[in-house]
């Protein structure tokens, strides 16, 4: 089985993504090394603050092919966990900043930061699109957009155009936030989510873990059979439906905005 090493530098949004990924990697022959460093809420800002400080303010966590027993180191400095081999480094930023216009002005300083740390030349580094909040979320920071789930979705997708595509630096998008967006047409936000914005458990985090391994390894996602906690059958494949249709429309918006 092969290896690969993953280290997502994220908040509790990248903690929704990662979950299930190990156990969905397995089917397709892939032993994950899964990791994240996390601080709930952290910005880029926060990130950058962090590693010139070397502070030791992050739970260092490592994802287990269990995924009810993550294995969590606690005040952790990040540049420890950077300065490792590792085959993808995943960033993004926090929720709400996603969407703000100037959210994403200071990510070419963290990239270059992690690039001085990480001993490897030849990590891909991989951004992670967040989804909006669903309209009725009593977010705080959703007032920042109307309290408008739409305007919100075009905030994070403005962006993923105008930042992340051109940057050479990232090989991939994970495109979580069009999946929930499109999921929304199908199951109610009170399955979807756990408290309006964070994902649910099952089926939420479920739809993330699987655009992020399609997404990675390039990989045919239809027929997974790994279904967490024994998730209805037709929600199942809703959900699969969704993460297609998310990155076919990823490839097409990379495509469309890649020489503009």
């Amino acid at each position: 089985m092969k290896k690969i090493s993953i280290l997502f530098v994220a908040n509790s949004f990248g903690d929704d993504t990662i979950m299930y990924m190990n156990r969905i990697a397995k089917e397709f022959g892939i032993e994950l090394d899964a990791h994240i460093l996390y601080i709930g809420g952290c910005d880029i800002n926060t990130h950058i603050k962090n590693l010139i400080n070397n502070s030791p303010k992050y739970e260092y966590r490592l994802v287990n092919e269990d995924y009810d027993n993550i294995i969590t180191q606690y005040n952790y400095i990040a540049n420890e966990a950077i300065n490792n081999y590792w085959d993808y480094i995943v960033l993004q930023q926090q929720s709400s900043l996603a969407g703000m216009k100037n959210g994403l002005n200071n990510l070419d300083q963290l990239i270059e930061l992690i690039k001085q740390i990480n001993p490897n030349k030849d990590t891909k580094y991989i951004w992670n699109m967040t989804w909006s909040y669903p309209n009725g979320s009593t977010h705080p920071c959703f007032v920042d957009f109307n309290n408008d789930q739409a305007i919100m979705d075009k905030g994070i997708l403005n962006n993923i155009i105008e930042h992340i595509i051109p940057n050479k630096t990232f090989s991939k998008i994970i495109p979580v936030g069009l999946g929930i967006k499109q999921l929304r047409n199908y199951l109610p936000n009170n399955i979807i989510h756990r408290d309006m914005f964070h994902l649910s458990f099952d089926v939420g985090r479920y739809l993330a873990s699987l655009l992020a391994i399609k997404t990675i390894f390039d990989v045919d996602i239809d027929n997974i059979k790994f279904n967490p906690k024994n998730m209805d059958e037709k929600v199942k494949k809703e959900i699969i439906s969704c993460v297609d249709f998310a990155s076919e429309e990823m490839k097409n918006i990379i495509k469309n905005n890649l020489f503009n």
